[in-house]
């Protein structure tokens, strides 16, 4: 795994006060580095995600409605079990847009600013 350093100081920067989607943080990597191909930024995006959860900076899961608020439901795993998460939610749309959100994240509570 290889971590694109300006990609994951982007996406905390872009995370202030808000939820990311998966699409908008592929639209971040491909701004960041145009000539990067689809594959490449989707793989850029999934080492990011892994390397801030890891960190404890991140959650990541779907989102729920409940009472007009948007909750992230936080899935559990780590590592290669998130990458590996994040892949199958990604390939389980198969390009349709509800894969733009397959996934957001969110700061800990503990990286709250």
């Amino acid at each position: 795994m290889s971590v694109d350093t300006q990609l994951v100081a982007e996406i905390k920067e872009q995370l202030n006060d808000d939820i990311l989607s998966f699409a908008w943080m592929a639209q971040i990597a491909r701004l960041l580095k145009p000539g990067r191909n689809k594959i490449d930024c989707i793989g850029s995006v999934l080492d990011s995600v892994v390397e801030l959860c890891n960190d404890g900076f991140i959650v990541v899961g779907p989102t729920r409605e409940t009472n007009g608020m948007i909750f992230i439901d936080a899935w559990p795993d780590r590592e290669l079990g998130l990458r590996a998460r994040l892949e199958f939610e990604i390939a389980k749309y198969g390009g349709t847009q509800d894969q733009d959100f397959c996934f957001w994240i969110q700061r800990t509570a503990d990286h709250a600013k």
